[in-house]
């Protein structure tokens, strides 16, 4: 018996055609593109299959470039609508800066920023002005400055308290040094060593807030309260002095007072040349002001 042939009917689908048949090996069903290694890419429409947005995916199918493709489209829908400020490039001018900072909320003027109350004594105002030029340059927004300057009023602030206190401590220490070497003539020593400071114009130093930190210093004065007081300084003028008048020790004394080494000398007890200075002004002294040195007189 003869088998039967089945013809395909006219106009019937090509899904009828022999099980033999099968499509191109494409991802998603699709031929790859340009005949090269198949890529999830081939399943997207033509017209953007190139776009370099999925260059970065790697995926090895379309069913696992999907939820990657999903994610970055929700991503990007949040941005739609908010304000975005380009960021320059490496050539870009000082102008290009200037309005990126100007829309960060950098103010068009350092004055504009807003100074927390309080933050600057009037003593500082120079300070302030010139932290707002900076931080004006920097590019900060006036949202930065603020906490920038509570955080500079604190420092500033710990720093001067840590500086009182180590100066206190200087004090009780140099006090607890001379109490111990003075014993009980402490009060009159103390006592002559401001009117030995008083007598050579040297009043100021008892006013400082690091006034009486320094025994040395302290030791000196009072060595010159004590000839001032039992006028040690035979005749006016002591001995090394030469024939020096009055007016000529009293210029050598104004150039010394202008002379930062000679300063730093006198008044550094560690200094090599301490001992020296106090010598040679307490020499000068006693030449230029004859009188003062003899109580009594």
């Amino acid at each position: 018996m003869t088998a039967l042939q089945t013809v395909p009917s006219p106009g019937s689908s090509s899904s009828q055609a022999s099980p033999q048949s099968k499509p191109s090996a494409g991802s998603g069903g699709q031929p790859p593109a340009g005949g090269g290694t198949p890529s999830w890419r081939d399943s997207l429409p033509e017209e953007i299959r190139a776009e370099s947005a999925f260059d970065s995916i790697k995926a090895k199918d379309s069913a696992e470039a999907f939820p990657i493709v999903a994610k970055r489209f929700v991503e990007a829908h949040k941005l739609v609508g908010a304000d975005k400020i380009a960021v320059p490039g490496e050539k870009a001018s000082a102008g290009d800066w200037d309005a990126v900072y100007g829309r960060l909320g950098r103010p068009s003027d350092p004055k504009g920023y807003k100074v927390p109350e309080g933050s600057f004594s009037e003593a500082d105002q120079p300070v302030l002005q010139s932290f707002m030029e900076q931080a004006h340059k920097a590019g900060l927004s006036d949202r930065q400055f603020g906490p920038l300057v509570n955080w500079y009023r604190e420092t500033t602030g710990q720093q001067a308290l840590a500086a009182q206190s180590a100066t206190a401590d200087a004090k009780a220490a140099a006090e607890k040094t001379l109490r111990g070497e003075w014993g009980a003539g402490y009060d009159d020593k103390l006592a002559a060593a401001k009117a030995g400071a008083a007598k050579f114009g040297l009043s100021e130093f008892f006013s400082k807030d690091t006034a009486g930190n320094d025994p040395a210093v302290l030791r000196a004065f009072a060595q010159i309260g004590r000839m001032v007081t039992e006028s040690s300084v035979q005749g006016g003028k002591p001995a090394g002095a030469g024939a020096m008048d009055a007016a000529g020790a009293a210029t050598e004394i104004e150039k010394l007072m202008l002379d930062s080494e000679f300063v730093n000398a006198w008044g550094s007890h560690g200094h090599p040349g301490h001992k020296a200075a106090i010598k040679k002004y307490m020499d000068l002294m006693a030449i230029a002001h004859p009188g003062e040195m003899t109580i009594g007189a």
